[in-house]
């Protein structure tokens, strides 16, 4: 039986005086994923879909932020939204779409207030 899938979902909010950078969340939430035996690529490459690497994340760090809150969906569950490798012809080759999280509350696990 192979892995579950959650898709994790950070708020934050601009906090120039008492935030953190980008790179300390990002750190954060490695760590995260590292004590939960996640597979650390999908962040990573998440990250570079959004322009962000180790050579830039820097260029970041006069944007600071609080996070506010976090949601967690199962991906896994009967009817979640989502796009299969083996349904998708070989001859598409790079999809991206836009996922409506307000129609996710079927497949919320977790909703916390930090």
């Amino acid at each position: 039986m192979g892995k579950g899938l959650e898709l994790f979902v950070l708020s934050v909010v601009e906090d120039p005086v008492n935030g953190e950078s980008i790179k300390d969340i990002v750190d954060t939430n490695k760590g995260y994923i590292q004590n939960l035996l996640g597979e650390q690529h999908i962040f990573y490459k998440a990250l570079y879909q959004k322009g962000l690497t180790a050579k830039n994340i820097h260029d970041y760090d006069n944007y600071r932020f609080t996070p506010n809150k976090h949601v967690t969906y199962d991906c896994c569950a009967e009817g979640f939204p989502k796009l299969i490798k083996d349904n998708i012809p070989q001859s598409i080759n790079n999809v991206k779409y836009k996922m409506d999280l307000s129609d996710l509350d079927d497949f919320l696990l977790i909703t916390e207030k930090l």
